[in-house]
């Protein structure tokens, strides 16, 4: 009637936890009454929520009904943190597939586009969503890789134990042309994560929900600056402005593939329509 094996109710018996009303001497027989079939249904169910036995048999001896909504309350929100915690792992495993998947999709084209060849320019908003962030002056020359300012934000992701849901992005407030030309820039550097209802630390903001033009660039970022520009002119030619700093997303890089060659990094430049 209550699914419990032979073995278990055995146990529980020798444990004290649900003792036979009657028991038959001679051929070692238990007998339970009808009365307690609650006792052993309360039982089974406590024991699938993975209540120890030894919780178990503290709640059957205090027959404390606030004892046991309270450690019921518990174990409900012990769960939903698990619950949680599982779900943004979930969504860094599914970006960590997309961003695989995105790759492959561009890599393993019939050809990649020639010199003077470019992906079209999408024009739409970009999603608002929380990140890490930390912003100040550094090396941005493309011919060497920031991946000091990368490490810094996974030790604070660390810090918080937030899960990631997007690649790095680079804003370069000081124009793209600075990562050609100059050493040092005004870089800041983001990492889209999960924000657990509550929390907040002062490396976190919201960002995007802006109008932005962007195109994909294919290979290393000593070469990017050819995109740029053609960015910039379609943006100019196709009736747009651009209204701040140039944004990249590295959706292909060192943490995916050695080659510079498949790199795969989109441009962003926040624009607005002309009147």
């Amino acid at each position: 009637m209550t699914g419990i094996s032979i073995t278990a109710l055995r146990y529980y018996d020798r444990e004290k936890i649900l003792v036979p009303e009657i028991r038959n001497e001679d051929n070692g027989y238990r007998y339970y009454s009808v009365k307690q079939l609650e006792k052993a249904q309360t039982i089974r169910d406590l024991k699938a929520i993975d209540l120890s036995l030894e919780e178990i048999k503290d709640i059957i001896e205090r027959k404390s009904q606030r004892h046991l909504e309270e450690l019921l309350y518990g174990k409900i929100q012990g769960l939903e943190q698990e619950i949680d915690i599982l779900e943004r792992k979930l969504l860094s495993a599914q970006h960590a597939y997309r961003k695989m998947i995105r790759g492959k999709t561009y890599m393993d084209a019939d050809s990649s586009p020639a010199v003077e060849q470019y992906y079209p320019v999408d024009v739409a908003p970009i999603k608002e969503m929380w990140v890490l962030y930390t912003r100040y002056p550094s090396n941005v020359n493309a011919k060497s890789l920031f991946s000091d300012r990368c490490l810094e934000l996974q030790k604070i992701r660390s810090k918080y134990n937030l899960y990631p849901v997007g690649s790095y992005i680079g804003i370069f407030h000081d124009g793209y042309k600075s990562q050609f030309h100059s050493e040092r820039g005004d870089l800041e550097l983001c990492l889209p994560v999960i924000k657990p209802d509550g929390f907040w630390c002062k490396e976190m903001r919201r960002f995007g929900g802006m109008l932005a033009a962007s195109t994909v660039s294919i290979g290393s970022y000593q070469n990017m600056e050819k995109v740029y520009r053609y960015l910039e002119k379609w943006i100019e030619e196709n009736g747009y402005r651009i209204i701040g700093p140039p944004h990249e997303y590295y959706l292909m890089d060192i943490s995916n593939t050695f080659s510079e060659e498949q790199y795969m990094t989109k441009i962003h430049f926040p624009v607005e329509k002309i009147k």
